[in-house]
């Protein structure tokens, strides 16, 4: 897939081609893809929809943790979830399409979508193989094709309603399979921006190795009840993302478990509280380690954990970190590792998480 970047020239030419050919349709449908809705968004979207009406399309719901899937369906209007590959959904997508049918004739539309999200997928689930092809229609520009099928009148527009990904979109989906990593510099660049981003929401458990190596014997609430019988005070942990984001230098929003009787505490809480306990009790004078207690581990640490357990050696022990991003990426692209949701609405985007935090590594293009 050849590099992209997208500046404002890409945007006011496909806005001025895409303005021209909405006037004729009766519905635009964008393509999402469920993992990422907000961040797999077309660039256009927000000018065509005060032109048209859009149905949104979140594709590889397979693939999407369920209950965040349920909220964005619940968040964003006239919007489907499908996989579109084993064509679940799209009963329900054609029902929709054709309630803005017209009565004297088909109903005409086009799908958007960045890259590799699933259009091209779509388009050819609704054209089907027994479709007809029909001339240019009046009035509108004689580069895009249009097909009937089923009482729909599908465009079907290269250059025109395939608008360049923004900046930082690629990296987002060569983590979900849907973008080559060498757009992005590389598997080993895309699987450490990956497990960077994983840290940093607190999404640790869907990687396949351990981040912080404790005694799984000995819970953090356990060491500090069992050992410190001065203590007066307990402040309250924050979770792991609180840990990791001190150490990579990334914006967190701590959550808050419950002091007694709640959510129980994971271990990287545990030493969290750890130096608050030290440091707000007087009293205490010590605080015994848990026996296998290690450093959190580094992104690139990380990845090297991961190669060795996919067996991604070379001479001398040494691991192949562009092998080891490859199975990563693999294995979490494609849903060994657990379903996924990269973000919910109303929070930031994963992609501009991305951008604010990976500029300067040269990660995006």
């Amino acid at each position: 897939m050849p590099r992209t970047v997208w500046f404002p020239g890409h945007m006011a030419k496909g806005s001025r081609k895409l303005k021209e050919l909405a006037a004729k349709l009766d519905l635009i449908v964008e393509v999402r893809d469920a993992r990422a809705p907000a961040s797999t968004s077309s660039p256009l979207i927000k000018a065509l929809s005060k032109i048209k009406p859009v149905l949104h399309v979140l594709s590889h719901k397979d693939l999407a943790d369920n209950e965040k899937l349920k909220i964005w369906l619940e968040s964003l209007k006239h919007t489907y979830a499908a996989d579109l590959r084993k064509r679940e959904g799209l009963n329900s997508i054609k029902k929709a399409i054709l309630k803005f049918k017209p009565p004297h004739r088909e109903v005409r539309l086009a799908a958007v979508g960045i890259p590799n999200v699933g259009k091209s997928l779509l388009l050819n689930s609704l054209i089907g193989k027994s479709n007809a092809q029909v001339g240019n229609i009046p009035g509108i520009t004689k580069s895009v094709s249009w097909y009937k099928n089923e009482g729909m009148l599908i465009v079907d527009s290269p250059g025109i309603l395939d608008p360049h990904a923004e900046e930082g979109a690629h990296l987002i989906l060569s983590w979900l399979g849907c973008a080559k990593a060498e757009v992005v510099g590389g598997y080993e660049n895309a699987a450490i921006a990956l497990i960077k981003f994983l840290l940093a929401k607190n999404m640790s458990g869907l990687l396949p190795v351990e981040v912080l190596p404790l005694d799984p014997s000995q819970g953090a609430q356990e060491i500090f009840e069992g050992n410190n019988p001065l203590a007066t005070s307990r402040p309250s942990p924050h979770s792991q993302g609180a840990q990791v984001s001190s150490i990579l230098s990334i914006p967190f929003t701590p959550c808050l478990p419950s002091l007694r009787g709640g959510a129980e505490w994971n271990e990287a809480e545990g030493l969290l509280f750890k130096k608050n306990f030290l440091s707000n009790n007087p009293l205490a004078t010590s605080w015994p380690s848990p026996p296998s207690q290690g450093a959190l581990k580094s992104p690139a640490e990380i990845l090297e954990l991961i190669g060795k357990k996919y067996g991604c050696l070379i001479s001398g022990g040494r691991v192949n970190l562009e092998l080891a991003g490859q199975k990563f990426i693999e294995a979490f692209s494609s849903g060994r590792l657990g379903p996924v949701c990269l973000e919910l609405p109303n929070e930031q985007r994963a992609i501009d998480f991305e951008i604010n935090n990976n500029n300067e590594a040269g990660l995006i293009v």
